[in-house]
C-alpha cells in the first residue's frame, strides 16, 4: 500500500491485498486467494472489465471481462 501511495495512487474507494495469515499458509497457487476476491467484488455489483498482471496466476479463475498479461523481465512463475 505504502508503494502505491508514493507512486501517486492512493484514490481508491477499496483495496484489496492478500491478508497477512493468507500468505503464511502453503497455497497451490494465488489463483486461490485472487479469483475469489474478483469473485467478491462481483458479488458486491461491481463489473471487472480488466484484469491486468505480470504473472498467469494473476490473471486466472476468471471474473473479469478482459485478461491482460504484461512482462516482466524480472521473474517468471510457473
Amino acid at each position: 500500500m505504502a508503494n502505491l501511495k508514493a507512486a501517486g495512487y492512493d484514490g481508491w474507494a477499496e483495496l484489496v491485498l492478500r491478508p497477512a495469515e493468507s500468505c503464511a499458509k502453503k497455497l497451490d497457487s494465488v489463483v486461490e486467494f485472487k479469483a475469489p476476491a474478483r469473485a467478491k467484488i462481483e458479488a458486491d455489483g461491481y463489473h471487472i472489465i480488466a484484469n491486468v498482471g505480470d504473472q498467469w496466476s494473476d490473471l486466472n479463475g476468471g471474473h473479469a471481462e478482459q485478461n491482460y498479461k504484461v512482462p516482466n523481465p524480472y521473474y517468471f512463475i510457473k
